[in-house]
């Protein structure tokens, strides 16, 4: 389903409950070493960028950003209408969207939508880029574990350069 495909969403009146969500995440993984955390300043603007990618994709779908939470690993970001949805957030001088495989991913999110946000680089606004059932995954091939990745990735281009 795909709503409003290339809409601008302002989430600078969020600010603080982006904030707030990005470094409680960054503070959970840095304790409990679920992610590596080599760099720390790219982790918790990854952080902050998938906290406001979140409050975007949110607003899009008519529901409450304030809602925002860390989820569980594994976990949909959000529920609307019986669907789920993971929300990924790309940049545009970047345009690579990485979303992990492993074993039996592709039965357990079968019938989940990737929703991708792209970071604008002005402030706090994104694009609602696309939706991406997670079926089509199906007929991509996943590429092994390279660069910083530390599993096995289905790696698209979203072409917006």
């Amino acid at each position: 389903m795909q709503l409003a495909p290339k809409s601008i969403i302002d989430v600078t009146e969020y600010e603080l409950t982006i904030r707030h969500e990005a470094d409680r995440r960054f503070n959970n993984n840095q304790r409990t070493g679920i992610e590596g955390m080599t760099n720390k300043t790219k982790a918790r603007i990854q952080h902050t960028r998938g906290a406001a990618a979140e409050v975007a994709a949110r607003l899009v779908m008519g529901l409450d950003p304030y809602a925002i939470t860390d989820d569980e690993i594994g976990a949909a970001d959000f529920e609307h209408r019986g669907v789920k949805y993971d929300v990924k957030c790309i940049t545009a001088d970047y345009p690579i969207l990485n979303v992990q495989y492993y074993e039996g991913v592709l039965e357990r999110r079968k019938d989940w939508v990737i929703m991708v946000m792209m970071y604008e680089g002005l402030g706090w606004r994104l694009i609602h880029l696309k939706d991406i059932p997670f079926n089509n995954l199906a007929y991509i091939e996943p590429v092994a574990a390279q660069g910083g990745h530390r599993s096995s990735h289905w790696r698209l281009d979203m072409g917006t350069k």
